[in-house]
């Protein structure tokens, strides 16, 4: 790496004003504001050596900032494989690099995994059905590269600039990963049904559902109303009918809302994002797992409060983007001791193995 010592210094510099749990990438985005000498190519190398910093300073065992920079910046310059360079390389552990191993579900317990940290994954797309062709003749225009996954699913390296494009902004696709994508083929949803996604969010669990079954009466809810004004907006820009959006706190009795008994719920509940670190590596440095039971908590009251607003042989899908095993089985196994209901499909989405996020479902059948 070129200007080597004062990328150092400038990364000393950077992680010394960082404070957690804001996203790294915001505080970046802040210092390039305050340093506007910086140019294109100088904001590119700080942003490739901090992530890299992050994404090995656990597996390193000399933890002084100079000796990780060092390695960080010789595994960015390196041209063989990850797991090459980990048993090339004196003083660095593969088994180290996610160091809250007690905690995760036995499925995600493999180097594999551990190794999975060390790169950033695909950004993906889901496109609308009809409009295939018209997003990959812009997208070969553009002369942005990417990867066929089907004829929906695209996929592409991290920094193509994807919300530019007039098929972003006019509702041809969205970027959701490859993972929340597939949750969809759980919901199962009927013609004439009403639904309720009750932690929206940005809304892509919504808009899967109602592509694959839009005559259905879509209710979607989440505590912000900021992002509840973007979700209008999504909808309306994707051409999606049949909803009702609303302001809810389901971590808390609902009451007031006039709701319906509901054909299926959808709780894509807020969660650690254990399993999208390698996207946000900072959390490998600063997490405290202590905050694990207080998520664990949020999610059991959200399963208390909205499943007697579903219907009795009705699915609720949970879903979560975390790799622990106590916000995931745990609750599950946890909420089964005062509820009936029958589990149908549990399930993670192993999304390491294809350069995308990991993630919990379960889709459970109301009983009582």
């Amino acid at each position: 790496m070129k200007h080597y010592h004062t990328r150092v210094a400038q990364l000393a510099e950077i992680l010394d004003t960082y404070q957690y749990p804001l996203p790294f990438s915001e505080h970046l985005k802040q210092y390039f504001r305050t340093n506007k000498k910086a140019g294109s190519k100088d904001r590119r190398e700080i942003r490739s050596l901090a992530y890299t910093f992050f994404r090995i300073a656990n597996a390193v065992e000399n933890k002084t900032l100079e000796n990780i920079a060092e390695i960080a910046a010789k595994y960015l310059d390196y041209e063989g494989d990850s797991i090459d360079f980990i048993y090339e390389t004196e003083g660095i552990q593969a088994d180290s690099i996610f160091t809250f191993n007690d905690y995760l579900s036995e499925s995600f317990k493999n180097e594999e995994f551990q190794l999975s940290f060390l790169t950033q994954p695909a950004v993906w797309i889901k496109i609308k059905p009809g409009k295939e062709n018209e997003v990959i003749a812009e997208l070969k225009e553009q002369d942005i590269a990417f990867n066929t996954h089907s004829s929906q699913v695209l996929s592409f390296e991290n920094e193509a600039k994807l919300t530019d494009l007039q098929g972003f902004k006019h509702g041809n696709f969205r970027i959701q990963d490859l993972s929340s994508q597939s949750v969809s083929s759980s919901f199962k949803a009927s013609a004439g049904e009403n639904w309720w996604d009750s932690c929206a969010g940005s809304g892509g669990k919504s808009m899967a559902l109602l592509e694959e079954q839009p005559d259905i009466h879509l209710y979607a809810s989440d505590i912000r109303e900021s992002i509840l004004n973007n979700l209008h907006e999504r909808f309306r820009i994707a051409g999606l009918k049949n909803t009702n959006i609303f302001a809810a706190d389901v971590t808390q009795q609902i009451i007031n809302q006039h709701l319906p008994e509901f054909d299926g719920i959808i709780i894509d509940a807020p969660c650690t994002g254990s399993g999208t670190w390698a996207r946000n590596p900072e959390n490998l440095q600063y997490f405290d797992p202590e905050t694990i039971k207080t998520y664990q908590e949020r999610q059991l009251a959200i399963l208390e409060n909205v499943f007697p607003f579903l219907k009795t042989g009705k699915p609720l899908i949970y879903i979560t983007c975390s790799v622990f095993k106590m916000e995931n089985e745990d609750v599950i196994s946890k909420f089964a001791e005062n509820h009936e209901f029958k589990i149908e499909e549990q399930k993670y989405l192993e999304g390491y193995k294809q350069s995308a996020e990991n993630m919990f479902l379960c889709r459970m059948i109301k009983t009582e």
